[in-house]
């Protein structure tokens, strides 16, 4: 998934999201199947356009459920492959409650409330933390 560019006079057109349909402005894209990038720097400018044409315009509150949704079943993932077995139980079934939380308020489109939360716990921590509901 990648943001469209950051720059302060750039305002994207309103498009149709990929993901709901709607006509909003859409920040973001996200392309879906598998093909990866080269880090070469030799792809010609006809590839480029080429591969910019497998990328899928999304506005923000579909992004946030995207996110949840897979931030979800990685947690999923991992635990399945026995990477979180020196959690203790309590730990991992609150994690799986605030990740379900997550997608529960990305779902009504409230995860703008917690990006603040978000990048408090980042500074104080030193890594990425999931809200509390």
């Amino acid at each position: 998934m990648a943001r469209l560019s950051s720059q302060s006079s750039f305002n994207p057109p309103k498009t149709k999201c990929a993901s709901c349909g709607f006509v909003r402005v859409c920040d973001f894209k996200v392309r879906f199947d598998g093909e990866r990038r080269s880090n070469a720097g030799t792809a010609s400018e006809n590839s480029e356009v080429k591969s910019n044409a497998n990328w899928l315009y999304i506005d923000q509150f579909c992004r946030d459920r995207i996110v949840a949704v897979c931030d979800f079943f990685t947690f999923l993932s991992h635990l399945r492959a026995g990477l979180m077995h020196q959690n203790n139980v309590v730990t991992l079934f609150r994690e799986c409650l605030a990740l379900r939380c997550r997608m529960a308020a990305a779902r009504v489109g409230s995860m703008g409330l917690f990006r603040a939360e978000e990048e408090r716990t980042r500074r104080t921590t030193g890594r990425g933390g999931v809200p509390e509901c």
